[in-house]
């Protein structure tokens, strides 16, 4: 390979640019290649499942005004240092659960099944997913309480823990169900009248906690960057919205982030990327009126918390039940949901939890490729085989779009000569330049559009592919092999880059060369090397995927000239 000074100096210029732009993200956000001090980063809440609601029917709820909504403001403590006691601890084969018996919510949710870092790395057991940042606060509140502690009664059980207290002539209740196996919750809110008089209920479902920015997935080189911010997420009957905390909490703006109509509320919930905490109303069918369904609002707040530099993000869904009797009760029953955003987990628990997992603008390619993905991981027990048998299958399925392609590429280069002395013949005239060459294709029937039959279609999938391994909790700390630990992280040697850089520049030896100048050709030979240094901060899935598909691409190149060869006896 032959350096000029013009190269010399374009390479220069790129490597000044790359460093000076990582040290301007580090200098201009500092906490994403910090973790935070308070907590670790990776424990944030987890969506809710709701159980269905038993409540009478219930008019018009009323929307979320200054009159009517509880304060927004949880009193600013940190969770108490001293252990509470054992009975206050819950757990089963996937979670273990602190109750915090003055918020009515949770010091600790942490998985079992998944560790903060992978684990064999010389430490004797890696620190298991808390889903709780801070302070999970959960509370059912009347109109115009505060969400904050409460002289709370608490009974507990080997599987329950129930919140009693008093607020004038009504009694509120919450109780907690722990399950034998798996990540819901069950919560049991009631409203009792100790009254004579009829009195007017409006219950409103209140969780808080803080919000941390994700840590970068770094390479030895680079220091790389989050797929994915941590979200606030709401799913209703009419529309699905997400509000990023991380630009919430940077903003100068009011406190309130949302506020929604009224409608069937189906999950809230506090969304960390691989994890969720949401609250979670049954799901909409013909009988979308009946009282089994959270039909009400909801209003998401932001507060800034001085002395962690973060945010606590509060949600409010509020409902009416209508007028209570003397002596009866009333509430809804719903769930808590503490797990992983994996649809295999989530699909039993409600048929929207799925669409919390972000999966862009592709997602309707991305959940099958997902799917199948899974279906080769069942079958090998390894995601690295599976994306190359996924990669396998791709090519298979695009190989007539390449065949395509390759023909009118070879067909191309035959015909070059004559495109040529075209160009030569008319090259003060370019109306009649481009005339001729299209009148010369259509008499042999060159398309130079066909060119790009493989890349269109496979662009949607390369993308859903990405926000699949980018984003599935499958994938995160998943390993391949050697050195290849976590897919969903970069490569931290770069050694896929660097072996797909080389294959890329393999390939382009074996392109048929369609007539490129200098310039080009000096353009196209370092277009493995961008390409690869644009890799390094890819998810190391991704790469491989893409190498894979190089390798393939090479294979099936090199039979096309074969073939092209032994028809028309020319060599590309």
């Amino acid at each position: 390979m032959k350096f000029d000074r013009t190269s010399i100096l374009a390479i220069a210029g790129f490597l000044i640019f790359v460093f000076s732009y990582d040290r301007l993200l580090k200098k201009k956000y500092p906490h994403l290649h910090e973790p935070p001090a308070a907590t670790n980063p990776e424990t944030a809440p987890m969506e809710s499942t709701a159980a269905p609601l038993t409540m009478q029917s219930a008019p018009e709820p009323p929307r979320l005004t200054d009159e009517t909504r509880p304060a927004i403001t949880p009193k600013q403590t940190t969770p108490t240092v001293i252990p509470p006691p054992a009975a206050l601890i819950f757990e089963n084969e996937d979670v273990l659960w602190q109750v915090d018996p003055a918020g009515g919510g949770f010091y600790r949710a942490e998985l079992k099944n998944y560790h903060t870092t992978m684990q064999g790395s010389g430490q004797e057991q890696a620190e298991r997913v808390n889903l709780v940042s801070d302070r999970l606060w959960v509370q059912p509140l009347l109109s115009k309480e505060r969400l904050d502690a409460k002289p709370y009664e608490v009974t507990v059980s080997p599987t329950t823990a129930t919140f009693t207290r008093q607020t004038g002539q009504l009694e509120i209740s919450h109780t907690y169900e722990f399950p034998p196996a798996g990540y819901h919750v069950g919560w049991q809110v009631r409203v009792h009248n100790l009254s004579t008089t009829t009195k007017p209920i409006s219950i409103y479902l209140s969780m808080a906690d803080l919000m941390h920015p994700l840590p970068a997935k770094g390479t030895f080189f680079l220091p790389g960057m989050p797929m994915a911010r941590p979200s606030m997420v709401a799913i209703t009957d009419a529309d699905e919205a997400r509000f990023d905390t991380e630009k919430a909490c940077e903003s100068t703006t009011e406190p309130l982030l949302a506020s929604s109509p009224l409608s069937m509320v189906q999950i809230l919930g506090f969304d960390r990327y691989h994890f969720i905490t949401a609250l979670i109303g049954a799901p909409v069918s013909s009988t979308a009126t009946s009282p089994e369904h959270l039909r009400g609002t909801y209003s998401f707040y932001k507060q800034p918390q001085q002395l962690t530099g973060h945010c606590q993000f509060l949600i409010f869904a509020g409902q009416n039940f209508g007028a209570l009797a003397p002596g009866a009760t009333i509430g809804p029953n719903l769930s808590l949901f503490f797990g992983p955003k994996d649809y295999r987990v989530t699909k039993s628990i409600h048929p929207r939890l799925k669409e919390t997992i972000d999966l862009g603008w592709f997602a309707f390619l991305a959940h099958p490729l997902l799917q199948v993905l899974h279906f080769f991981y069942d079958l090998t027990g390894n995601y690295g085989m599976a994306i190359i048998i996924l990669t396998l299958l791709l090519k298979i399925v695009f190989f007539p779009l390449t065949r395509a392609a390759a023909l009118s590429m070879n067909k191309t280069r035959i015909h070059q000569p004559e495109l040529n002395a075209i160009r030569a013949r008319h090259k003060g005239d370019m109306a009649t330049q481009q005339r001729e060459t299209m009148a010369f294709m259509a008499k042999h029937k060159i398309n130079p559009m066909k060119g790009c039959l493989p890349i269109l279609p496979q662009m949607p999938v390369f993308i859903a592919l990405y926000r699949v391994l980018s984003t599935a909790v499958e994938l995160r700390q998943a390993p391949f092999f050697g050195w290849l630990k976590d897919l969903s992280a970069p490569d931290p040697l770069i050694i896929t880059p660097i072996l797909l850089a080389a294959c890329m520049f393999f390939q382009q030896k074996l392109m048929p060369q369609l007539g490129t100048d200098d310039l080009q050709r000096k353009i196209m030979m370092w277009m493995p090397v961008i390409f690869a240094v644009m890799m390094i901060g890819f998810p190391a899935g991704m790469v491989l995927y893409m190498l894979v598909n190089t390798v393939v691409s090479m294979a099936q190149q090199q039979y096309f000239n074969t073939m092209f060869k032994k028809t028309h006896g020319a060599q590309p």
